[in-house]
């Protein structure tokens, strides 16, 4: 069945052992419309077997292994996603279908190894030594340990990692960059194919001692008895490059593990011990004050003066309380955000207005220098949630101003950089602010900050409140004031 597409969506590169192809391309052979299908082997197959299967275009590249075979169809490949397998799978019926779906939302998965039912003791030994893990049933998950003859990757994400490959397609040093830039590695039981006999023990002696590598220290945690090796392998070579065997030297490393986790649980605990306390003196202060007054309520209800200055405190001491809990409840989430489209200017009128009349319990005068752009700066976002950003960053420039006084600077405007697009740009700056250099490299680590002051954790959330709503915030030192740039992406009227 040859493919309908002349730029198909889906490549198949089937690396060929020689075992099992003929089995391989006919469970491929009802599925493979509208994709390309590479089989790529270390010696030609017979005329036959390639005339019964004409969708597949034949590589050979004389006594190569897998990882080779692999990358090599891989570079001949046109597909935006990639599927890779070996000859000896045998691919379930809506394996194609199913990779196109998943290829639709992972950028990288992988799926089920699942044994045949006809394999010998010897498959079932390469099969339990290599598959154990990918066997049926099992929960969809994250994994760097996908297993490369069932998997599919995104076009963008192979050509980010060509470099890793050119010696050969070893998949666990490509899964390996790809979670390191941030790529989810999905390991799901939708995808599925059977393993088939292999070509004996023997064989697969000589092909892990061809495939192996030297491998230095590389940690592994054993199921059963949860105990942990440091494993390290090293070839034996004699005057030729073919190793003549493998040294593999194991060290029990349990106890440091242990003793590690005991130090971190109790790094944790301590942790936890000072961020608690600083909870509790941040609320203790509003509510005792609050309790105060309810006590002297009954006595001096009918003094208007004390009506007055209640109404007053408590108003005051009730929105500290609130905002204690906004900030907490921020660290955590942003919640449902409500986007609508605004005026940067409007936004900042409205912080200005309410930072005005909350004194935060500063005890200073804050002054406002206000810069406005003379066209609107219009964006997309939930106004609430940028305010109560703003607002954050206002308090804490604020707070960390030494003296009675304290001046911070708003602008807005557009600002675009050499590889940047342009954006919506707001500076909230200040010349009277000062922050201890040691704190600055923190400054958006909320675990650190809030063992400080509820304050002193205000840029964190509004790092997330605003990156949350697709914005980007960045804080800049200068010779004389201390900034923060939030970014926001226009729309154009």
């Amino acid at each position: 069945m040859p493919s309908s597409s002349a730029e198909p969506t889906l490549s198949i590169v089937v690396g060929s052992n020689g075992e099992g192809l003929e089995v391989c391309l006919a469970a491929l052979a009802p599925q493979v419309d509208g994709a390309e299908v590479l089989v790529c082997e270390p010696a030609p197959s017979p005329d036959e077997l390639r005339d019964r299967f004409p969708f597949a275009r034949f590589h050979v590249r004389p006594g190569a292994l897998v990882p080779a075979l692999w990358r090599d169809g891989i570079d001949a490949s046109t597909g935006s996603i990639v599927a890779l397998t070996i000859s000896p799978m045998r691919p379930a019926p809506d394996w194609v279908e199913t990779i196109r779906a998943l290829g639709e939302r992972e950028e990288v998965v992988a799926g089920a190894i699942d044994p045949a039912p006809d394999l010998r003791i010897a498959d079932w030994a390469e099969y339990l030594c290599r598959y154990a893990r990918d066997m049926l049933p099992f929960d969809g998950h994250q994994c760097l340990e996908l297993p490369g003859d069932n998997a599919a990757y995104r076009r963008d994400a192979l050509e980010r990692t060509r470099p890793l490959y050119r010696d050969g397609f070893w998949e666990p040093e490509v899964n390996r960059r790809l979670r390191d830039e941030g790529a989810r590695l999905w390991h799901t039981p939708e995808l599925v194919v059977r393993q088939g006999r292999s070509a004996g023990a023997r064989a697969f002696t000589r092909q892990r001692l061809a495939h192996g590598r030297a491998l230095p220290k590389s940690e592994i945690q054993l199921p059963l008895g949860g105990l942990w090796l440091e494993v390290s392998t090293y070839p034996i070579r004699g005057d030729e490059a073919t190793p003549l065997g493998a040294v593999l030297v194991l060290e029990d490393r349990t106890a440091q593990k242990e003793l590690a986790a005991r130090k971190r649980q109790a790094e944790e605990s301590q942790l936890l011990a000072r961020v608690i306390a600083r909870i509790a003196d941040e609320i203790k202060n509003p509510l005792v004050s609050i309790n105060t007054f309810v006590e002297l309520i009954d006595e001096r209800y009918d003094d208007p003066d004390f009506r007055k200055l209640f109404s007053s405190v408590v108003r005051r001491d009730v929105r500290r309380l609130v905002q204690v809990f906004e900030k907490l409840a921020g660290l955590v989430s942003e919640g449902e955000l409500n986007f609508s489209t605004v005026d940067v200017h409007a936004v900042i009128d409205e912080v200005v207005t309410a930072v005005e009349l909350s004194d935060e319990g500063l005890g200073k005068r804050l002054n406002f220098d206000v810069t406005r752009d003379a066209r609107p700066q219009v964006v997309r976002v939930d106004a609430a949630q940028l305010r109560k950003s703003l607002s954050y960053l206002v308090w804490y420039l604020a707070h960390n101003s030494p003296g009675e006084d304290a001046k911070v600077t708003l602008s807005v405007g557009r600002h675009a950089g050499p590889d940047e697009p342009e954006a919506v740009r707001i500076i909230i700056g200040s010349r009277t602010a000062a922050v201890p250099a040691d704190k600055l490299g923190r400054l958006f680590d909320p675990v650190q900050m809030v063992q400080e002051s509820l304050i002193d954790v205000g840029p964190a959330v509004s790092q997330r409140l605003i990156e949350a709503q697709g914005g980007r915030l960045q804080f800049r030192q200068g010779r004389h004031e201390l900034a923060f740039h939030i970014s926001l992406t226009p729309v154009e009227s």
